[in-house]
């Protein structure tokens, strides 16, 4: 891939995660301080509290979503007082990589950069 390419990836997953930010904290301006949603917390003190593969693997009510429990075992190795935030920023890379992906992909078919990296916005 062409660093240009590189470069407009990047910018569509950043206004992805920024857009992210600004819904968050416009319906609760705490929210990236003060907000850790109830599995974050749980599992990362499952795995301060035990170790990360147990808590990975384990079924809790009756789910096993293994992407939110491994990126929660990294938020873990944190100071708990940046948990929040660390959450947050970790939800945003993951919404904005595949928005990333998706503005590429329409630009290997031949699709505008307007139309793909719009495309690929609402896709998020």
């Amino acid at each position: 891939m062409r660093t240009r390419g590189r470069l407009e990836a990047l910018a569509v997953g950043v206004v992805v995660g920024l857009l992210g930010i600004v819904r968050l904290v416009l319906g609760n301006p705490e929210a990236l301080t003060q907000v850790l949603w109830a599995e974050d917390g749980l599992f990362a003190l499952c795995v301060r509290s035990f170790d990360a593969v147990s808590c990975t693997i384990e079924p809790f009510a009756g789910y096993l979503l293994l992407l939110p429990r491994v990126s929660t075992a990294l938020v873990s190795v944190l100071p708990m007082s940046v948990w929040p935030l660390a959450s947050v920023m970790l939800a945003l890379i993951v919404a904005g990589a595949p928005s990333s992906s998706i503005s590429v992909a329409l630009r290997g078919f031949g699709l505008s950069i307007i139309g793909s990296g719009a495309s690929a916005l609402c896709s998020s």
